[in-house]
């Protein structure tokens, strides 16, 4: 199966100082965007993103604004009407994108394929984080995004349950 939209993060190394930098980006339908080897700091950005992403599956914002800290790019996704979503990947610049061009050309997604793209988003910088050594330096910043990251996995599953028709308990005492 093709996904419409997939992120990719590759290895994080510390940079002078105390910034985790590495490689995270972005594929719709096969492109890239901003680059396949864009460089910047995933463990701020997949902490921010995992945040804004638990809310928009909570029910509490209907647009989502999903910047990379580095250069003015960005993810913007919009619930529609038909309570799925459109995502489209912009350079942002200042301000909010544009949302009616973001429904005009934006990707249809389902929540169902949003909440895959989130949960592999989390797991991969799960996974990541955890090969980082430990240190005064970025103990911080890494506890951060570990915490968003399993927050938002928490929010997608108590969705996944709830669609099911089974409430949290009947779940845990399976």
């Amino acid at each position: 199966m093709t996904h419409k939209l997939r992120v990719r993060i590759g290895e994080i190394r510390q940079e002078t100082g105390h910034h985790l930098t590495g490689v995270i980006a972005v594929a719709c339908r096969g492109r890239w965007f901003p680059e396949r080897n864009w460089d910047d700091l995933p463990p701020s950005v997949v902490a921010w993103w995992s945040h804004e992403l638990s809310r928009y599956f909570q029910g509490r914002v209907s647009r989502l604004r999903l910047p990379f800290l580095d250069g003015s790019y960005g993810i913007a996704v919009q619930r529609t009407m038909t309570n799925d979503c459109t995502v489209a990947l912009l350079p942002l610049g200042i301000g909010d994108p544009c949302w009616n061009t973001l429904a005009k050309n934006g990707t249809k997604l389902s929540h169902a394929e949003l909440a895959d793209v989130a949960r592999d988003l989390c797991t991969q910088m799960l996974v990541r984080a955890s090969t980082l050594r430990d240190n005064r330096e970025t103990c911080d910043e890494v506890y951060r995004v570990r915490l968003n990251c399993i927050r938002c996995l928490q929010v997608l599953d108590r969705m996944d349950r709830t669609k099911v028709g089974r409430s949290p308990r009947s779940v845990s005492r399976a």
